[in-house]
């Protein structure tokens, strides 16, 4: 899920990891990447003054070798000294200072790759197996907070959508509206609601039966969605962004 949004107390959370795994190792740098289709992103990193990424930069993967391999292959990787293999020379960690590198994936749940648990030193370094056991514990722990909010997500989005038709229900609506309420109250501006009704529906379930006359209400919902959205109740939509 690319578009999963991490929450700030989440960020926070994650923020702290990134400081105890950077604090225990004894590494100037622990980072925690999300990875997009063409590039890293850091979302935490351990509050060192020599940190070599700075948050929310997007890193593209051509660059971000390392922790770009770890994403894509879902394995860990352990560099002890970059310059000593050729493979990892010139990898960007090298060029920023950072020639050792351990990297650990973090996995959604429906398995593909949301990131990565690194850390990351300016001196060549040999990872005892206490380190690495706390890495992975802590990639664990990230693995189930991002489930947990996958699930939250899935569950706000089936409360905020019309079982019927598949666009947004009227708890959308109001919670869209309060916000467009508010925004307008703040900046002394107007904004308009429409509503569109569909005259004579009460006919078609009463002539056709309910399963011809949902029929009719997914087809114009089809037909006019670019137009509005949400559903309302029954027979009733509101229209687009008009402000």
């Amino acid at each position: 899920m690319g578009d999963l949004k991490i929450e700030a107390e989440v960020l926070e959370e994650w923020q702290h990891i990134s400081n105890l795994v950077a604090d225990f190792c004894c590494v100037p740098a622990a980072v925690i990447m999300r990875k997009h289709s063409d590039a890293m992103e850091v979302i935490a990193g351990s509050q060192q003054p020599c940190l070599p990424y700075i948050r929310n930069e997007k890193i593209p993967l051509a660059n971000e070798r390392c922790s770009g391999w770890v994403a894509r292959t879902q394995q860990p990787l352990y560099i002890p000294n970059a310059f000593k293999d050729p493979q990892w020379a010139h990898s960007l960690s090298t060029e920023m200072g950072m020639i050792f590198y351990y990297g650990v994936p973090l996995i959604l749940p429906d398995g593909s790759a949301f990131g990565t648990l690194c850390i990351t030193h300016c001196e060549e370094k040999l990872i005892s197996e206490a380190e690495t056991k706390l890495i992975d514990r802590f990639a664990r722990t990230i693995e189930l907070m991002l489930s947990l909010l996958e699930s939250q997500t899935a569950f706000y989005q089936q409360s905020i959508t019309d079982d019927l038709t598949g666009i947004a229900n009227r708890r959308h609506f109001l919670e869209c509206f309060n916000k467009e309420f508010q925004r307008a109250k703040r900046h002394d501006t107007v904004f308009c609601v429409a509503m569109i009704d569909l005259d004579h529906f009460k006919q078609v379930n009463d002539q056709f039966g309910h399963d011809e006359g949902d029929h009719v209400l997914v087809r114009f919902t089809q037909r006019f969605k670019k137009q509005f959205e949400p559903r309302i109740r029954w027979d009733e939509w509101a229209v687009k962004s008009l402000r």
